[in-house]
């Protein structure tokens, strides 16, 4: 009998560490589906937006980005499934949806790197641009500080786009300094 349960332990400890957050359960055959339909509905977008067919490139990233979400999925596709989207969206001004997109980016990126991580930096970049792009300088310019204090942590290695963010800020600054007449 304690041999029985001495087993029962080791197996359900075994089980559980294999379920742990580290290691994600294998997927099954109709989630691989999901997410093989999910690529090809990905590149058929991207394909249509290269061309210039905003609305089917909107269509086909919205069903790649539905897929993804239906299943366990490794949080790089969703970022990048959100970020193409947003790209999408900002071509076609529809910026309130773009911004939406970024921002369930940027809380991928947090969640999965960390908030002191270059991706979130990143992340707080394509946001501002987003909201640069909306019109919503204010916004824009607390995410571009973000970034550029995120991604300085890094070292040089972002050094070049710490120097476009700075150089962003300086451009959306400039007319909220000036003093109206």
């Amino acid at each position: 009998m304690k041999v029985l349960l001495a087993a029962a332990l080791i197996a359900g400890a075994f089980v559980g560490r294999s379920a742990a957050a580290d290691e994600p359960a294998p997927l099954t055959a109709a989630e691989r589906r999901t997410l093989e339909e999910a690529a090809r509905h990905q590149s058929a977008g991207l394909r249509l937006a290269r061309r210039g067919e905003l609305a089917g490139a909107e269509t086909a990233l919205l069903r790649a980005l539905e897929l993804r979400r239906a299943v366990p999925c490794p949080p790089e596709l969703l970022i990048a499934s959100h970020d193409h989207l947003a790209s999408v969206l900002e071509r076609r001004e529809r910026f309130p949806f773009a911004v939406r997109a970024r921002a369930d980016s940027l809380a991928l990126r947090e969640k999965h790197y960390g908030p002191d991580s270059p991706e979130h930096g990143i992340g707080e970049a394509n946001l501002g641009a987003s909201y640069r792009k909306s019109g919503q300088f204010i916004e824009s310019i607390a995410h571009y500080e973000r970034a550029k204090a995120t991604l300085s942590k890094s070292g040089d290695t972002h050094a070049a786009r710490i120097a476009g963010i700075d150089a962003i800020l300086a451009g959306l600054r400039a007319p909220l300094a000036e003093e109206p007449r």
